[in-house]
């Protein structure tokens, strides 16, 4: 059976650790599978998601973590140092919206995000809620 996205919405990407949707109000999502997170299957994820961030011209990232198995350090520390900002140089990206259930991992994005970002004009907001962090990004 075929699974119908909500109007506005189109699968950009299927990949074995998530899919991609873009989103007619100008961002991408990515709905994580539930399995781990591999570090050669994540940094291609994210190789791919700025190819589509250029071809889409969408500026925002929404990325729901509540469900998924968390990153490794050296991951999260490369989507800090390297992805972001190129994907701010090449893309354009200016915002992304991270779902994250867990207070502890919240602060620590948001901290890593102020530290490693400063000066780039890529804007990290952590969000309880699926909702909240849609709203934002509209």
């Amino acid at each position: 059976m075929k699974h119908v996205l909500p109007t506005g919405e189109k699968l950009v990407l299927v990949h074995p650790l998530a899919t991609v949707v873009s989103h007619s109000s100008g961002y991408v999502r990515i709905d994580w599978q539930v399995v781990p997170m591999e570090s050669e299957k994540v940094r291609a994820l994210f190789q791919l998601l700025l190819v589509l961030l250029r071809h889409t011209r969408h500026t925002k990232v929404l990325t729901d973590h509540s469900a998924m198995p968390p990153f490794w350090p050296a991951d999260c520390l490369w989507l800090f140092q390297q992805w972001a900002p190129r994907a701010a140089a090449q893309a354009g990206c200016t915002h992304i919206a991270v779902v994250e259930s867990t207070e502890a991992l919240r602060q620590d994005i948001e901290q890593a995000s102020a530290s490693w970002l400063q000066g780039l004009p890529v804007v990290v907001r952590c969000f309880d809620l699926f909702a909240d962090a849609e709203r934002w990004l509209r």
